[in-house]
Formats: structure tokens, sequence, C-alpha cells
């Protein structure tokens, strides 16, 4: 959902999002669910790829990804966690209105 991907065979390719692309170097991997960029050297997983996109700690992609997927996390977690996690989503509800 935060860049358009292309089915490849058995994967996906996409132009990278972490360089200066203009040509899809970016492979994401069906069977080993993970992303790689065969011109910048970016790696990991969906947690590591949200975290390096939206420059977020993993906690908060951990909470990202699961108020997308419709899930709830049961824990506590820091009132600056909370207070951060409330300006992204302000911040990106304003972006989609005045985009």
């Amino acid at each position: 959902g935060y860049i358009p991907v292309v089915t490849a065979g058995k994967d996906y390719k996409a132009v990278c999002p972490f360089h200066n692309d203009t040509r899809p170097s970016l492979q994401v991997s069906r069977q080993y669910q993970n992303f790689r960029c065969w011109s910048c050297g970016q790696t990991g997983d969906v947690f590591e790829f949200v975290m390096k996109f939206e420059k977020v700690s993993f906690g908060e992609a951990i909470r990202m990804l699961a108020d997308r997927a419709g899930i709830k996390l049961d824990g506590a977690s820091s009132p600056q966690d909370e207070v951060r996690s409330r300006l992204i989503r302000a911040t990106k509800w304003a972006e989609e209105k005045y985009r």
C-alpha cells in the first residue's frame, strides 16, 4: 500500500522509495516475505520497510501495521509513543486532505 508494485514472475518489483530511482530496482519476495533494492542495498521485512519509509521506531511500526490490519494490540505503551502515533495519524490525514 505504500508504493505501486507489479508482478515479476513469482515476486514483485517496484521503484525503490529509499533513493532517487527511476527504474524498478526493488524486489519484494512472496516466498521469503522480504524486500531488497538491488541499487541501494536496502533490505528487510515488512517491519523494516515501514520503519524506514515512515521513519518510525519498531514499536510504532508494529502499531501502524496492526491498526491497518484491524488487529488490537494488548499491552501498555509509553505516553510519548501514544502522542507520536497520534501526530503521525494527524499528519497522514492532513496529507491526504491537501494532496
